[in-house]
């Protein structure tokens, strides 16, 4: 997200270029992230970090050796930087989650939804923001009264704990940062805030294990706070083979936003080339019959390193999916548009 944003237009262009880039650093060797010049590296960005008043922690030095993983070099972008990418609406507006949790407290038992985005930082569930780039320095009672330079988008990245003294909270002087998969693996409760009027979510689930564990507990989080969203009744989903898109909505109040959830699933990618496209030859069929949560799949969660073969086919995959989805897509966008008038 950090590297995409750096391009304020992104989203108006090819997306092979960034694809391509993405691929350089996904099928390279992480080796290099841990040698001696990098360990060099890390130590004097933590130090530096530090001489600005910020705390540090050792998930400071994680979110760069994820930064080396990902770029490759130094990335010294700011969240803010991000501002020239959405002032004009130009781009989808980022929204970064973490839960602020307790230290005493698991993060399943208590977690409040933070949320970081290139103009703000804070908690909805008190209402309580302050500018980004501030995000870090000290206040009290709403007054600045130690302001830190802002911190690079490398340390924000990271699942983090994070004991700087913001005062967002009534309970305590810090926030405990952590990452939001600890409640829901998707920032469904944020994008659901009743001011961000949302109508359509297209729900992207790459979470191992059930396909549809997200929406669920998401249904579950917005019961137990009156927050509309569709009912999610999977039981004859589960009962046949997993397809590339569904449809979540609740045709009697128009309040309800509809989702379409895609699971990560190679349903019928493995039999055509594109949709309507069949493939030809029994050796690309097998070439694309791979299943991705296979005991062996190259495409586990701890693994950074991708063949080439393997990053194409991922990416192949994904776009095969969303166009075979085209005309859903489109006839849930005019369905919405018409709630609207």
């Amino acid at each position: 997200m950090s590297t995409l944003y750096q391009d304020a237009n992104w989203s108006l262009k090819d997306l092979k270029e960034h694809i391509e880039k993405a691929k350089e650093q996904v099928t390279k060797s992480k080796t290099s992230a841990l040698s001696k010049d990098r360990l060099g590296y890390y130590i004097n960005a933590l130090v530096e970090k530090n001489r600005s008043g910020h705390n540090v922690s050792v998930t400071d030095l994680w979110g760069l050796i994820i930064e080396s993983f990902l770029s490759g070099k130094e990335n010294k972008t700011k969240l803010s930087d991000q501002q020239r990418a959405v002032r004009r609406g130009q781009n989808p507006f980022p929204i970064y989650a973490s839960l602020n949790v307790r230290s005493d407290l698991s993060a399943r038992d208590f977690g409040e939804w933070f949320e970081c985005t290139p103009y703000e930082a804070g908690i909805p569930k008190y209402g309580a923001y302050i500018p980004i780039q501030h995000f870090g320095s000290k206040f009290f009672m709403g007054y600045l009264i130690k302001k830190c330079p802002e911190m690079r988008i490398s340390f924000l990245e990271v699942q983090h704990l994070d004991s700087s003294p913001n005062n967002l909270t009534p309970m305590t002087n810090q926030l405990y940062l952590v990452d939001a998969g600890f409640s829901i693996n998707s920032a469904f409760p944020l994008a659901l805030r009743s001011q961000r009027h949302i109508n359509v979510i297209l729900s992207f689930s790459f979470s191992q294990g059930s396909p549809f564990k997200v929406l669920k507990k998401t249904e579950e989080f917005c019961r137990d706070h009156n927050i509309p969203f569709p009912k999610i009744d999977v039981a004859d989903i589960l009962e046949n083979s997993l397809q590339e898109c569904y449809v979540f909505m609740d045709e009697n109040n128009p309040k309800v936003p509809i989702v379409v959830h895609f699971p990560l699933t190679n349903a019928t990618f493995k039999d055509y080339v594109s949709p309507g496209v069949p493939r030809t030859s029994e050796e690309d069929k097998i070439n694309h019959s791979f299943v991705l949560e296979a005991e062996h799949s190259p495409y586990s969660t701890l693994n950074f390193t991708y063949t080439p073969d393997d990053f194409d086919k991922l990416v192949d995959l994904n776009c095969y999916n969303v166009m075979n989805s085209k005309d859903i897509i489109l006839m849930i966008l005019s369905k919405a548009l018409t709630k609207m008038s």
